[in-house]
């Protein structure tokens, strides 16, 4: 793993872009194949675009609070971190971001779009924070599931906390 950029909160953020290798497989992570059996990445030719960005809980954490304003960035970073929240594809009702994707309030909509194009989550943010609320939710996965199903439970956490602070 390397730091890249300027520290956001205590720690600067980090990605990990090693793919597995069994010698080293005690610190990688590892997640479960659809007949849950341990799986770690394997190097292929399209290995890195297939698998993104991988980084920590507490990485992802100070990615949502730089995403709503709670983490002071430079210039810089703060016109990445907003390009991230831009609307670049339509597709059939789903926006797609380069990693937030904006979802309206009902969730019926999201959902028929979803199954559609049949996305999957395995450790992605997808949920927008709500700035307006101080709320972001980030669902991360060691197996990959239907993408419907994450954002039925990131409905779901956001509507717990939102209604809690009612």
């Amino acid at each position: 793993m390397r730091a890249i950029g300027e520290r956001i909160g205590l720690a600067p953020i980090r990605f990990a872009f090693r793919i597995s290798r069994r010698s080293r497989r005690g610190d990688d992570a590892q997640g479960y194949s659809k007949r849950n059996e341990p799986i770690w990445l394997k190097a292929s030719v399209l290995a890195s675009e297939a698998y993104g960005v991988g980084s920590c809980m507490a990485d992802r954490s100070r990615f949502v609070g730089a995403n709503m304003g709670l983490v002071p960035l430079g210039k810089k970073w703060a016109r990445a971190v907003n390009a991230t929240r831009v609307g670049y594809q339509d597709a059939r009702g789903m926006i797609q971001s380069l990693i937030w994707e904006p979802y309206p309030e009902s969730i019926d909509a999201p959902l028929a779009s979803n199954d559609l194009i049949g996305k999957a989550v395995a450790a992605t943010p997808f949920k927008p924070p709500l700035p307006l609320k101080q709320v972001g939710v980030v669902i991360l996965a060691n197996k990959s599931y239907p993408l419907s199903a994450g954002v039925a439970a990131g409905y779901k956490i956001v509507g717990s906390i939102v209604r809690a602070e009612r």
